[in-house]
C-alpha cells in the first residue's frame, strides 16, 4: 500500500507557480481537496494527462 503524506495547500500553490513536478501524493491531494484549488483549475486541467 502507497502511503500518502499531507500536503499543505500553500506548499503545492507554490510549487505550481514556480514550475516545479507535482508528486503523486500531491495529486492525490488535490483530487481530495478540489475546493481549495479552485483558482488552479487550468492547472489541474493541464496535469491530468501526466498525472498515469
Amino acid at each position: 500500500m502507497e502511503r500518502t503524506r499531507k500536503y499543505n495547500s500553500n506548499m503545492i500553490r507554490k510549487r505550481i507557480l514556480s514550475g516545479k513536478k507535482l508528486t503523486r501524493g500531491m495529486f492525490d491531494y488535490i483530487r481530495r481537496n478540489p475546493e481549495e484549488f479552485k483558482d488552479l483549475v487550468f492547472v489541474r486541467r493541464k496535469f491530468k494527462n501526466t498525472q498515469r
